[in-house]
């Protein structure tokens, strides 16, 4: 049904951008640019011994969506990476926490009964 919707865009269904993604991979960086791929960094692997195994597990997908997107995706466009916030935010939140001076605590603990 898609296809009969956009059959009259220009483009094909799928695109090849390996090679526009290394050039653009292999350009000079700014500093604001690395000031943010700095602050993604530093809370998500400050944190990563606390993350228990199912987060850790999770955390297979970033490199996994990353390696589709340099063949098949524009790695510089922002709204390819919209699926992996929530779980980049996920990962990071001990990190942040440790960062800020902040304890967290599970929502459950013996002292508290689950909600039936």
């Amino acid at each position: 049904m898609l296809f009969q919707v956009f059959k009259n865009n220009p483009g094909e269904a799928l695109e090849f951008w390996l090679a526009f993604n290394l050039r653009w991979l292999c350009r000079s960086y700014s500093l604001p640019w690395a000031i943010t791929w700095l602050a993604i960094a530093v809370p998500l692997l400050s944190g990563w011994s606390k993350l228990p195994p199912f987060l850790k597990g999770c955390a297979w997908i970033l490199p996994i969506h990353t390696m589709i997107l340099l063949f098949v995706g524009r790695i510089e466009e922002m709204r390819v990476y919209y699926e992996l916030l929530p779980i980049i935010l996920v990962l990071s939140l001990p990190g942040l926490a440790k960062l800020m001076d902040l304890k967290l605590t599970p929502l459950h603990t013996e002292k508290s009964p689950r909600l039936q």
